[in-house]
Parts: structure tokens; C-alpha cells; sequence
């Protein structure tokens, strides 16, 4: 409750004489000299400013008083001291705020969230496409740590780290016999925060690195290589879609190309998502003309179009491979191409996200919010929400191809997986043939992807396919 200064006593109405007999107030003789008698225009001034100053103390407080009189809000605050005072275990008032705001959020539909400081965090690492880390896979061979290799351009990279590197100790600490979620902990680390490593390398002499951690970027393409150099058949996967993607598949497609690249499987199977840009960067480069993507929201429409000018990659042979996992972002990119008859779509029907979400970052808290705030509408304004019209899925792809569980798994698997950059392969090779063993994760040999090569080599696809014409939901 808010003090405010208590009026001064130097004048008491209660002691004040006035002309008017109405106003005349007895005072007893207290032995005191009276206090000077004002003048009529004297009581009319301090009257007026009596009456001026208690409207205007009384709008302040309103003013800061008025939002925690508000119902829902005192009704919040009487639930969150019952909790308090109440509940089986004690509760601090940040953690009721994360869990009522969560609740909140969650209620409204199956897309909205609240995210804590902690989680706001993970959430900009997703979409920024960026981490603290070493940049550095690892991998258990009869029971050493080996470097399986390094990414490029990181810290990992730059201090010499090989491949088949074996790691003896971090810190000071020998990693022999520790389980995967021990050498996880103690390999994990912030920016700034430095690593010494003791390595022995493949020809058996040991060394010491130091490392220092930094942001580095998190690979949304995962994996691309040619799948058949002869017919010049390329394969790109993206796991996800982060500010990075677009810069990631144009350097992708660059050394593609060198390799002779004329035709292109792009594959989307458990992609989830991401950033909206992205997928609409990704489909400019098919699409010379006419839009991309509609969202239609509550205050406002936007059409996001093509643009001539990054037309790159325009009448590309393309086959995109989307599953029941591929949602959001990755239908935004799917149905553009559909329509657009740019690409054919291969696979089992799309997850069916056709809603948009906007984030709004809190501080000081460091908290997040996630709300629904639009519909996606592909250019033939298609609206793919699994929630609308009844549907199960999201778009139906113009082939759809069967799998087993363990197909559709491996699938998932090995485009979540970090695929070595290419000037590791080399190395990899070679070290694999030392050992007789496979170390390069192999594009598994599904349904979908062999369909998917066919039709780009020109031939019938696998018997069992379903033609579905683009766009007929």
C-alpha cells in the first residue's frame, strides 16, 4: 500500500472563524494565543486546493492501484496465497507465475506456450540455429572415446582435433570407463569456460589441446551427397528450419553442383519446422512467380511471394519426401512447391500445422510466450491444419508410398543425425577401412527414397504407389 504524506497541521478547519454563522466554531481558552484569523479569500484558496489536491491524489492512486484491483488479477493473487499458505510442499512466487502462465497458455490450443527463463533459452537456440559448444562428435569403439570428427569452422576444428582422435582425459579426468551421460556432463561447457583435453591420435602419440568454447552453428542440413554421380542424382536433407538454413542449403547445393549435380531429392521426413522465413527463402528458389505463403490473423493478412531474381534453381528436377512427422514450416515449403507444380511430393501425408506462431521475449525475466496468431494458406489457398475440415493430415503428397515402423524410424534417425562435413570425408574413409567398420551413417534404402530416384531417373516408381493430383485434398 502506497504512504502518502500526511497534511500539515498548521491549519485546522475544525479551529477556523468565518463571517458565516454556519461555519462558526466554539474554541475553548486553552491559554493559548489564537492562531491567526484568515481571510475569506485565504479559506476559499486553501479550500479549492484542498478539493484539487484530493481528486488529484485520488486519481494517482486509482491510476496505480487500478490494475491489481481488476478482478481476474485479485482473483489470481487470492488463488496464489491459498497455494502458498496451503499446498503440500512451499512455493515461491516465480515458480506459481511459470506454472499459472504455462497453464494459460496451454489451454488455449495445443500450440501455445509459455517458456521459463531455461526454456526461452533452448527456444533461441532452436531458432537461431546457434549453440555454446565444442563442435566435435564422439563416438564408443571397443570402449574408447573416439573424435568421430570435427564441424567445420569451430573451436574443435581449429585446435587440431582428427579423426579417430581417442580422448584419455578432460580436465584432468580420465574418461575411461565413464558411461555416455558421464562424458556428456563432463564435456558439456558454456562459452568462455575452457576444456583441456588429453587426445592419442592414430599413430599411437599423445597430445594436449586446449579448447575453448563458442556460439557455434547448429546444422539444419543434416546430410546431402550424390546418390547417383552417374545420372547426377543429389540427396539434401533438413532437419529443421533456423535463421541458417537458407545460407546452409545454397552452400550445400554450391558443392552439389561441383559434383555434378542435375537433380534433386530434398527430404523432410520429422521435420518439424521452425522458421517461417526460411522454408519461404527455401521455395524462392524454385518459384520465379506468384506467392509462397498466406497468413491470415486476427488484425491482419500478409502474402509472402517470389522473387524473379532468386529463382536459382528453377526447373530443377525435384522430389521432396515429406511423412506424418513433417509439420509447419516444412508444409509451408511443401505446398508451395505442390502447387506451384514445382517438385513432386513423395511419402505419407504431412502432420497437418497450418497455424502461426508469434513469440514475444519477457524482460528482466528472460521468459518467452508463444501464441497462435494466424493461419498458413499455400498459394492455392489450401489451409493444411489438421484441426479444420475434418481432416486427420495436412497435405496429401502427389505419391504415397508405404513403410513399416523400422522404415519410417530409420528414416527419422539418420536425418537427425550430424552428417560429416566434406572435407572429413576423406579421413573417414580411410579410418573406417582401417577398422572394417562402418562409420559414415548410410542413407537408409526405404520405399520412398527409392521411389523418389526413380522418378527423377525417369522411370516407373515401386509397385504399391498411390497417386494422389497435386492438391486434391
Amino acid at each position: 500500500m502506497t504512504s502518502w504524506p500526511r497534511p500539515s497541521p498548521s491549519w485546522n478547519p475544525s479551529r477556523s472563524r468565518s463571517s458565516d454563522p454556519s461555519l462558526r466554531v466554539n474554541i475553548p481558552d486553552d491559554g493559548l494565543d489564537p492562531e491567526p484569523r484568515p481571510s475569506s479569500a485565504a479559506l476559499l484558496t486553501v479550500w479549492v486546493m484542498g478539493i484539487v489536491t484530493g481528486v488529484f491524489g485520488a486519481l494517482i492512486a486509482k491510476q496505480l492501484r487500478g490494475v491489481d484491483e481488476e478482478p481476474d488479477v485479485a482473483l489470481y493473487r487470492e488463488v496464489r496465497d491459498f497455494a502458498q499458505a496451503s499446498y503440500v510442499r512451499e512455493l515461491n512466487k516465480t515458480e506459481i507465475v511459470d506454472l499459472a502462465l504455462d497453464g494459460l497458455t496451454r489451454s488455449l490450443d495445443e500450440y501455445s506456450r509459455y517458456y521459463d527463463a531455461e526454456a526461452s533459452a533452448e527456444l533461441d537456440r532452436d531458432t537461431a540455429g546457434r549453440y555454446a559448444g565444442l563442435g566435435a562428435l564422439f563416438q564408443l569403439i571397443d570402449g574408447r572415446r573416439h573424435v568421430l570428427f570435427a564441424l567445420s569452422g569451430g573451436p574443435a576444428e581449429r585446435a587440431g582435433l582428427r579423426v579417430g582422435d581417442v580422448v584419455l582425459e578432460v580436465d584432468g579426468i580420465t574418461v575411461a570407463g565413464l558411461d555416455e551421460e558421464a562424458f556428456q556432463d563432463l564435456m558439456r561447457s558454456t562459452a568462455g569456460q575452457r576444456r583441456a583435453l588429453r587426445l592419442e591420435g592414430r599413430d599411437g602419440i599423445q597430445r594436449d589441446v586446449d579448447l575453448m568454447p563458442e556460439e557455434l552453428l547448429d546444422p539444419s542440413v543434416r546430410h546431402f551427397h550424390m546418390v547417383d554421380p552417374t545420372r547426377g542424382l543429389a540427396y539434401l536433407s533438413i532437419h529443421s528450419f533456423s535463421r541458417q538454413t537458407s545460407t546452409e542449403f545454397d552452400s550445400a547445393w554450391r558443392w552439389l553442383e561441383s559434383q555434378g549435380a542435375r537433380a534433386l531429392v530434398i527430404d523432410l521426413r520429422g521435420n518439424l519446422g521452425g522458421v517461417l522465413d526460411a522454408a519461404v527463402d527455401l521455395a524462392r528458389r524454385f518459384v520465379a512467380d506468384g506467392p509462397i505463403v498466406s497468413t491470415v490473423g486476427r488484425f491482419e493478412s500478409e502474402v509472402q511471394s517470389a522473387v524473379p531474381s532468386e529463382a536459382t534453381m528453377l526447373g530443377l528436377p525435384l522430389v521432396v519426401l515429406v511423412d506424418e512427422h513433417s509439420a509447419s514450416a516444412s508444409e509451408v515449403l511443401a505446398g508451395a512447391l505442390q502447387d506451384h507444380r514445382a517438385g513432386v511430393l513423395v511419402g505419407a501425408p504431412t502432420f497437418g500445422k497450418g497455424m502461426v506462431q508469434t513469440i514475444r521475449r519477457f524482460e528482466p525475466s528472460g521468459t518467452s510466450a508463444k501464441l497462435t496468431s494466424a493461419h498458413y494458406y499455400s498459394p492455392s489457398q489450401r489451409n493444411f491444419e489438421r484441426t479444420m475440415d475434418g481432416r486427420d493430415y495436412g497435405i496429401r503428397p502427389d505419391i504415397e508410398v508405404a513403410m513399416t515402423d523400422d522404415q519410417r524410424l530409420a528414416a527419422r534417425v539418420y536425418n537427425a543425425r550430424y552428417g560429416p562435413p566434406v572435407e572429413a570425408l576423406a579421413d573417414l574413409e580411410a579410418w573406417q577401412q582401417e577398422l572394417d567398420q562402418q562409420l559414415i551413417a548410410e542413407l537408409p534404402d526405404d520405399p520412398q527414397m527409392r521411389t523418389a530416384l526413380l522418378l527423377l531417373a525417369g522411370e516407373r516408381p515401386i509397385p504399391g504407389a498411390v497417386y494422389s493430383p497435386a492438391g486434391d485434398e
